[in-house]
Formats: C-alpha cells, structure tokens, sequence
C-alpha cells in the first residue's frame, strides 16, 4: 500500500495506492471491489447541507450491503479536509453539515483494502484532486452514481 501526502491547490491532499508485484489474489480483488463499490457510493451520497450524522448512517449502510457490517469501525472514513489531512474525522456523532465548495477525504476500509481520495464537492457532484492518467482505474456504477476508482497496479518482475 501506497499512502500519499502534499499540497494541490493550495490544500493537504490524501491518497492511498496500492500495487503488487505478483498477481494479485482472488480474495484481495473481491475485498478491493467492495471498497470500490462503497468509496464510488460515499462520493455521489454527498449533498449540499446533508448532515455528517445522515451521511454517516448511510455509510454504514454501504458497508452493510457489501456485507461487510463492523468494518466500518476498524479504520476511519476521513471527513473534511484543507489545511490538515483532516480537519476533523466524522463519527456517527459528528455535528455540522456537507457543504459544497469543500475538499473531502473518504477512506472506506476493508480488510486489508482501501480507497481514498481528496475530492471537491461541486454543483455537479465531485471533482477528484488526486487523479493522474497514468493510473489504472475503474467507472464503479452505483445505485447514487458512477465514479471513477483507482485500481491495485500489477507490476509485472521478469
């Protein structure tokens, strides 16, 4: 796993990458595919005013879903960001609202998986700071809304 920090636009950044030198197991695909689906869900949940205890309640449900219901509590899911790498990480207790014109880092977790991003909300959804075309990636559909999700690089060692 590749963890990644800086400065774009004038703000911290947060990202995870990972990459496997071997071919990468069946089992950590399908873990890897699970955060997929929650991280492209937490991305297009995000509303104008929604509070962090809805936004919250849902991200539990995502994990649900995946059938993945305590994972949740093994890691953080991130919150707003700017000056730190978070201003303050988001509990299902957390105060305050979603607003747009605001950088979030989201980091759902799942055994061994992650997915993270220092994303914009915007008008028209989010955009995504940390985004190169040299990485591979993958439009997740979700019931909220497709999103692009950086994939696990194979690099292959002759």
């Amino acid at each position: 796993m590749v963890v990644l920090g800086g400065e774009k636009y004038g703000l911290n950044i947060s990202m995870t990458r990972f990459v496997y030198f071997e071919l990468v197991p069946e089992e950590m695909k399908k873990r890897m595919q699970k955060t997929q689906r929650i991280f492209a869900a937490m991305q297009n949940i995000m509303t104008d005013g929604m509070s962090y205890k809805e936004y919250f309640a849902n991200v539990q449900k995502l994990y649900e879903k995946e059938g993945c219901l305590k994972e949740w509590k093994l890691h953080h899911q991130g919150g707003p960001t700017g000056y730190s790498c978070r201003e303050f990480v988001i509990t299902p207790d957390t105060d305050g609202v979603i607003w747009k014109n605001q950088a979030y880092a989201w980091n759902p977790t799942i055994q061994g998986t992650k997915c993270e991003e220092t994303t914009f909300l915007t008008d028209n959804g989010i955009e995504i700071f940390t985004r190169t075309d040299e990485w591979p990636c993958t439009i997740v559909e979700t019931e909220y809304g497709d999103c692009s999700v950086a994939d696990i690089l194979y690099v292959r060692v002759e």
